[in-house]
């Protein structure tokens, strides 16, 4: 008993010691297209499949319609046709982002959720080095990555806050 006393002590001596020098990012790696971006963890409340929509007559074509989500009625939007031209073919791929916004719940439908991404801090980009539309790119804030191989940061916070999105009737 003696021995595994001491191994306890000894193991929380050294835990103690333990400093972490990384910090670290996490985003959710989409695709929309052949673009791949990654989305902030903490403005994704949940991933799910495209769920049963209600179409708003009058509204833009990027607005899919109204879905319930967990008794939530909440918008479906193609984040794709919005910002890049171009309309997500619905597939066994095809993925809603719901995101975590206190004043604008909402849903995003991406081609292909390509999972978590834990990042070290040091390879955050101030500018994400890719040739992306204008109406895209303003919702861009920075990027992670290796030189070539940098991701755009997407952030759906700065796209539901932004005029475009709120005159969607």
């Amino acid at each position: 008993m003696e021995l595994l006393q001491a191994l306890e002590r000894r193991l929380k001596l050294s835990a103690d010691h333990v400093v972490s020098t990384t910090e670290s990012w996490a985003g959710v790696a989409i695709r929309l297209g052949e673009q791949r971006f990654l989305v902030p963890q903490e403005e994704v409340l949940e991933v799910v499949e495209l769920p049963v929509y209600s179409r708003v007559p009058g509204s833009k074509p990027w607005l899919m319609g109204m879905a319930n989500i967990r008794g939530e009625l909440i918008p479906i939007v193609n984040v794709k046709e919005l910002l890049l031209d171009g309309s997500t073919a619905l597939d066994l791929n095809s993925r809603i982002l719901v995101l975590r916004h206190g004043q604008y719940p909402a849903g995003f439908l991406v081609d292909r959720v390509e999972g978590l991404r834990r990042l070290d801090a040091s390879q955050k980009k101030a500018d994400a080095m890719v040739d992306l539309p204008a109406a895209c790119s303003v919702f861009v804030t920075g990027g992670y990555g290796d030189g070539e191989n940098v991701l755009p940061v997407l952030s759906l916070h700065k796209l539901v806050e932004d005029p475009i999105f709120q005159m969607a009737a």
